[in-house]
Protein backbone atom coordinates (compact mmCIF):
# COMPACT_ATOMS: atom_id res chain seq x y z
CA UNK A 1 0.00 0.00 0.00
CA UNK A 2 2.75 2.23 0.64
CA UNK A 3 3.43 1.88 -3.10
CA UNK A 4 0.50 3.03 -4.19
CA UNK A 5 0.17 6.56 -1.33
CA UNK A 6 3.63 7.44 -3.08
CA UNK A 7 2.06 7.12 -6.75
CA UNK A 8 -1.21 8.99 -5.74
CA UNK A 9 1.26 11.70 -4.00
CA UNK A 10 4.39 11.60 -6.27
CA UNK A 11 3.86 14.08 -9.01
CA UNK A 12 7.16 13.86 -11.59
CA UNK A 13 7.44 16.40 -14.34
CA UNK A 14 5.39 14.98 -17.49
CA UNK A 15 7.11 13.20 -19.80
CA UNK A 16 5.88 11.55 -23.14
CA UNK A 17 6.45 8.50 -23.60
CA UNK A 18 6.48 6.58 -27.29
CA UNK A 19 6.79 2.67 -27.33
CA UNK A 20 6.72 1.31 -30.53
CA UNK A 21 6.07 -2.68 -31.10
CA UNK A 22 7.37 -4.29 -34.01
CA UNK A 23 5.47 -7.29 -34.23
CA UNK A 24 6.47 -10.85 -35.97
CA UNK A 25 3.14 -10.26 -38.72
CA UNK A 26 4.97 -6.99 -40.21
CA UNK A 27 2.98 -4.19 -38.07
CA UNK A 28 4.17 -1.66 -35.75
CA UNK A 29 1.55 -0.66 -33.23
CA UNK A 30 3.19 3.05 -32.11
CA UNK A 31 1.74 4.23 -28.63
CA UNK A 32 2.40 7.75 -26.80
CA UNK A 33 1.05 8.43 -23.33
CA UNK A 34 -0.01 11.97 -22.51
CA UNK A 35 -0.19 12.90 -19.13
CA UNK A 36 -3.73 15.47 -19.16
CA UNK A 37 -0.87 16.99 -16.29
CA UNK A 38 0.65 18.53 -19.53
CA UNK A 39 -2.38 21.10 -19.84
CA UNK A 40 -2.00 22.53 -16.63
CA UNK A 41 -0.28 25.95 -15.85
CA UNK A 42 2.39 24.52 -13.40
CA UNK A 43 2.25 20.74 -14.31
CA UNK A 44 4.93 20.08 -11.71
CA UNK A 45 2.23 20.98 -8.59
CA UNK A 46 -0.90 19.82 -10.91
CA UNK A 47 -2.16 16.81 -9.20
CA UNK A 48 -2.67 13.95 -11.25
CA UNK A 49 -6.36 13.44 -13.04
CA UNK A 50 -7.91 10.77 -10.74
CA UNK A 51 -10.59 8.02 -12.57
CA UNK A 52 -13.16 9.11 -10.07
CA UNK A 53 -13.15 12.91 -11.46
CA UNK A 54 -12.77 11.47 -15.13
CA UNK A 55 -16.08 9.52 -14.56
CA UNK A 56 -18.15 12.79 -13.71
CA UNK A 57 -17.03 14.33 -17.03
CA UNK A 58 -19.12 15.38 -19.63
CA UNK A 59 -19.11 13.75 -23.05
CA UNK A 60 -18.12 16.87 -24.18
CA UNK A 61 -15.62 17.58 -21.38
CA UNK A 62 -13.38 14.20 -22.74
CA UNK A 63 -14.02 15.11 -26.40
CA UNK A 64 -11.78 18.41 -25.81
CA UNK A 65 -9.59 16.77 -23.94
CA UNK A 66 -8.87 13.87 -26.27
CA UNK A 67 -8.57 16.91 -29.16
CA UNK A 68 -6.12 18.87 -26.92
CA UNK A 69 -3.51 15.43 -26.78
CA UNK A 70 -4.58 14.99 -30.48
CA UNK A 71 -2.82 18.68 -30.61
CA UNK A 72 0.16 17.88 -28.04
CA UNK A 73 1.08 14.97 -30.40
CA UNK A 74 1.11 16.66 -33.69
CA UNK A 75 3.04 19.75 -32.28
CA UNK A 76 5.56 18.04 -30.13
CA UNK A 77 6.65 14.79 -31.89
CA UNK A 78 7.53 13.67 -35.63
CA UNK A 79 7.25 10.21 -36.51
CA UNK A 80 9.73 8.75 -39.47
CA UNK A 81 9.81 5.64 -41.37
CA UNK A 82 12.52 5.21 -43.24
CA UNK A 83 13.02 5.39 -45.71
CA UNK A 84 10.52 8.17 -46.74
CA UNK A 85 10.34 10.20 -43.91
CA UNK A 86 8.02 11.81 -41.94
CA UNK A 87 4.64 10.08 -41.13
CA UNK A 88 1.28 11.11 -39.94
CA UNK A 89 -0.38 8.57 -37.37
CA UNK A 90 -3.70 8.36 -37.71
CA UNK A 91 -4.09 7.70 -33.51
CA UNK A 92 -7.09 6.11 -31.98
CA UNK A 93 -7.33 7.15 -28.03
CA UNK A 94 -8.64 5.42 -25.15
CA UNK A 95 -8.35 6.63 -21.25
CA UNK A 96 -5.84 4.48 -19.00
CA UNK A 97 -3.87 4.58 -16.66
CA UNK A 98 -0.05 4.24 -16.28
CA UNK A 99 1.41 2.24 -19.53
CA UNK A 100 -1.47 1.79 -21.29
CA UNK A 101 -3.29 0.00 -18.45
CA UNK A 102 -6.68 -0.26 -18.10
CA UNK A 103 -9.09 2.11 -15.76
CA UNK A 104 -11.06 0.36 -13.60
CA UNK A 105 -14.42 1.67 -13.13
CA UNK A 106 -17.88 0.01 -13.44
CA UNK A 107 -20.13 2.79 -14.79
CA UNK A 108 -23.20 0.23 -13.98
CA UNK A 109 -22.88 0.34 -10.37
CA UNK A 110 -20.76 3.17 -9.49
CA UNK A 111 -21.19 2.80 -5.78
CA UNK A 112 -19.42 -1.14 -5.97
CA UNK A 113 -15.83 0.76 -6.93
CA UNK A 114 -13.46 0.82 -4.68
CA UNK A 115 -11.58 3.52 -3.46
CA UNK A 116 -8.63 2.35 -5.36
CA UNK A 117 -10.04 2.52 -8.64
CA UNK A 118 -11.55 6.03 -7.55
CA UNK A 119 -7.66 7.54 -7.23
CA UNK A 120 -5.99 5.56 -10.37
CA UNK A 121 -4.26 8.31 -12.07
CA UNK A 122 -5.42 9.01 -15.54
CA UNK A 123 -3.50 8.95 -18.96
CA UNK A 124 -4.29 8.78 -22.28
CA UNK A 125 -3.14 6.62 -24.60
CA UNK A 126 -3.01 7.61 -28.63
CA UNK A 127 -2.82 4.51 -30.59
CA UNK A 128 -2.07 3.62 -34.30
CA UNK A 129 -0.92 -0.20 -35.94
CA UNK A 130 0.42 0.31 -39.16
CA UNK A 131 2.62 -2.17 -41.88
CA UNK A 132 6.20 -1.43 -41.26
CA UNK A 133 7.08 -4.47 -43.13
CA UNK A 134 9.00 -2.62 -45.41
CA UNK A 135 10.67 0.23 -43.69
CA UNK A 136 14.67 -0.44 -42.75
CA UNK A 137 14.88 2.59 -39.81
CA UNK A 138 12.69 4.50 -37.86
CA UNK A 139 13.20 7.56 -35.42
CA UNK A 140 11.38 10.00 -33.87
CA UNK A 141 12.04 13.81 -33.28
CA UNK A 142 10.91 15.79 -30.36
CA UNK A 143 9.94 19.37 -31.97
CA UNK A 144 11.14 22.06 -30.74
CA UNK A 145 7.72 23.38 -30.26
CA UNK A 146 7.21 20.63 -27.46
CA UNK A 147 7.75 21.48 -23.76
CA UNK A 148 8.35 18.04 -22.77
CA UNK A 149 11.15 15.39 -22.76
CA UNK A 150 10.02 11.95 -25.26
CA UNK A 151 10.90 9.06 -24.07
CA UNK A 152 12.15 6.47 -27.16
CA UNK A 153 11.06 2.88 -26.51
CA UNK A 154 11.00 -0.01 -28.59
CA UNK A 155 10.37 -3.30 -28.57
CA UNK A 156 11.21 -5.66 -32.19
CA UNK A 157 9.89 -8.64 -31.27
CA UNK A 158 10.34 -9.66 -27.93
CA UNK A 159 13.63 -8.10 -27.31
CA UNK A 160 13.57 -4.25 -25.82
CA UNK A 161 15.90 -2.00 -27.07
CA UNK A 162 17.77 0.96 -25.98
CA UNK A 163 15.90 3.90 -24.03
CA UNK A 164 16.39 7.05 -25.75
CA UNK A 165 15.43 10.40 -23.90
CA UNK A 166 14.71 13.60 -26.30
CA UNK A 167 14.60 17.00 -25.37
CA UNK A 168 12.48 19.63 -27.56
CA UNK A 169 14.91 19.76 -30.28
CA UNK A 170 16.63 16.22 -30.81
CA UNK A 171 16.27 13.72 -33.24
CA UNK A 172 16.09 10.23 -31.72
CA UNK A 173 18.50 7.53 -32.97
CA UNK A 174 17.93 5.42 -35.79
CA UNK A 175 16.38 2.32 -35.02
CA UNK A 176 17.68 -0.41 -37.45
CA UNK A 177 14.50 -3.04 -38.83
CA UNK A 178 16.22 -4.27 -41.55
CA UNK A 179 17.30 -7.49 -39.27
CA UNK A 180 13.90 -7.67 -38.26
CA UNK A 181 12.20 -7.33 -41.83
CA UNK A 182 14.64 -10.00 -42.75
CA UNK A 183 13.52 -12.33 -40.16
CA UNK A 184 10.09 -11.74 -41.26
CA UNK A 185 10.81 -13.10 -44.68
CA UNK A 186 12.45 -15.94 -43.32
CA UNK A 187 9.36 -17.04 -40.87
Amino acid sequence: MTAFCAWTHAHPVPDIPVRSIFKDDGTVTIRVEIDPRCFAEDPLNEPYLENADLQSYKPEQKTELLSQVRQLIQDSIEFRLLPGGPVQPKFEMRFTTFAGQPLLWDAEKPEENTAECGVMPVMVTAEWTVDASKAAGYQIKALKAGKFSVHFINHLGEEEQRLHVLFPGEESYVLELKGWAESLKGG
